[in-house]
């Protein structure tokens, strides 16, 4: 586990299904955020570019941490 790690996003349903499996046997610090975002596949036509960037933005406006070594 490394401590430094606060968010995990995955780029779709696809990647969320896999994160899932993985983290049967490699479970997150309960302080770690795990956030579904939309797909950025072209296939995934239903959302507008605008509203991709509106909810990928929380990776951007997610608060940093620092951390000393």
């Amino acid at each position: 586990a490394n401590p430094t790690v606060s968010l995990v996003a995955v780029n779709g349903r696809t990647a969320e299904r896999f994160l899932k499996r993985v983290m049967l046997t490699h479970p997150f610090a309960p302080d770690v955020r795990v956030v579904v975002l939309p797909s950025t596949s072209p296939a995934n036509a239903r959302m507008r570019p605008d509203e991709k960037t509106r909810c990928w933005s929380v990776i951007r406006d997610f608060p940093r941490v620092s951390f000393s070594r």
